[in-house]
């Protein structure tokens, strides 16, 4: 079951209402839970587009688990793609409570998950529409990402001279790396990871941010140590992220969006990553309840789209997006948002937020948003104003 309804309200923009007639012409496209076996749909979602027509997104949901994938045609419709995995048949029978899940930006993604055998990790990874399996011996994984074609996961310490860092770099070797932070002694505890072109940048459980040059990190990473810290207090919980922008020309910037850990309180914060150590750029930006966090580039400007899936709206807990403007020049992020999203008939409990991705869609950037059991596609808001279908209805 489909629904079609306008769920973008600008700060600026007219009211939803005025265009409640446009049908199946609506700028957005709503996929609701389909029969693959899980109740509880789109935990989870990353974008995994091949190709300039269409686009697709990638979907981690649960109880039982799922893989699946939403093919979005040219002109803005959407089915839910072929052979959804049933992960309980991939080594994964539950997952984390903010599943991980990445891509590489060239179609391919990464679940990662604590696998069914104790003392293992389970990945799911590979081309969107026919990942592969994959189980090593490995503790709780904490976070993943992707450096070109390697995918780095980082998972929980347990002593000095346990791996804590695991690369599959395409040979299956999954060889595992005892990393230390920057205090030279205390094994590394991610709450996130990122990488640009050169480093691993690693947001500790307890707050401080540094990072590994990525040339030591092979083999068993011998000699890698950690770089000068951020020296950060705010622990970060489930679901952090360290947000990379760069303008290309020198300038780059690492956008920390989390909720503290077991706590509601979130905070936003830019650190500008060419200086040694980081240095903060601004003021923290308090935001309660936030979950989920992406940098989106929309007609060639630059945003930070928080995903806050508790936020009250007209007097309901239903969820809303912020989308902030973001200088790549100066590091400037807006304490306000340019723009808001919600559902245009907020029910309590929707969870609208609660993880937030873009797609490339026809050759265009656009956001993507879960909600309980409901993935919405923005073809266009006041962000990007042309309809990025093609043609469009």
């Amino acid at each position: 079951m489909k629904r079609f309804i306008l769920l973008a309200i600008s700060l600026s923009a007219c009211k939803w209402t005025d265009f409640d007639n446009l049908a199946d012409q609506t700028w957005v496209r709503s996929q609701q839970k389909p029969s693959i076996g899980s109740t509880d749909y789109a935990l989870s979602i990353t974008g995994a587009t091949i190709g300039s027509d269409g686009g697709t997104v990638a979907v981690v949901s649960t109880d039982a688990p799922t893989f699946s994938t939403i093919n979005y045609d040219a002109k803005g419709g959407d089915k839910v793609g072929d052979n959804p995995l049933k992960l309980g048949q991939h080594f994964i029978t539950s997952l984390g409570e903010k599943p991980i899940l990445v891509n590489d930006g060239k179609g391919n993604v990464a679940l990662v998950e604590k696998a069914i055998d104790a003392g293992k990790i389970a990945v799911v990874a590979g081309p969107a529409s026919s990942p592969a399996d994959l189980v090593f011996v490995g503790p709780p994984p904490d976070a993943a990402t992707y450096a070109g074609t390697n995918l780095y996961i980082a998972a929980q310490a347990t002593g000095p001279a346990m791996p804590n860092l695991f690369i599959d770099d395409g040979t299956a070797n999954m060889p595992g790396c005892a990393l230390l932070e920057n205090d030279g002694t205390t094994p590394m505890a991610a709450a996130a990871v990122a990488a640009d072109a050169t480093r691993l940048w690693v947001w500790s459980k307890t707050g401080p941010v540094y990072s590994y040059d990525l040339t030591a990190l092979t083999g068993t990473c011998t000699g890698a140590t950690a770089s000068m810290p951020f020296a950060h207090t705010f622990s970060p919980g489930t679901g952090a992220r360290i947000n990379i922008i760069s303008d290309g020309a020198g300038h780059e910037w690492a956008v920390l969006a989390a909720h503290a850990d077991k706590a509601t309180n979130g905070e936003v914060v830019v650190l500008d990553l060419t200086k040694n150590p980081p240095t903060q750029v601004g003021t923290t930006i308090a935001i309660d309840g936030l979950l989920s966090s992406t940098a989106a580039t929309f007609d060639s400007k630059d945003y930070v789209v928080l995903g806050i899936p508790s936020k009250d709206v007209n007097g309901t807990a239903a969820g809303q997006v912020e989308i902030h403007d973001f200088d790549p020049v100066t590091g400037t992020l807006a304490d306000m948002p340019s723009e808001v999203l919600n559902d245009a008939q907020p029910e309590n409990g929707q969870l609208f937020g609660r993880d937030v991705a873009t797609m490339q869609f026809n050759g265009k950037t656009i956001l993507v948003v879960a909600a309980s059991n409901e993935v919405f596609a923005y073809y266009r808001t006041s962000l990007y104003p042309t309809d990025t279908r093609n043609p469009p209805p």
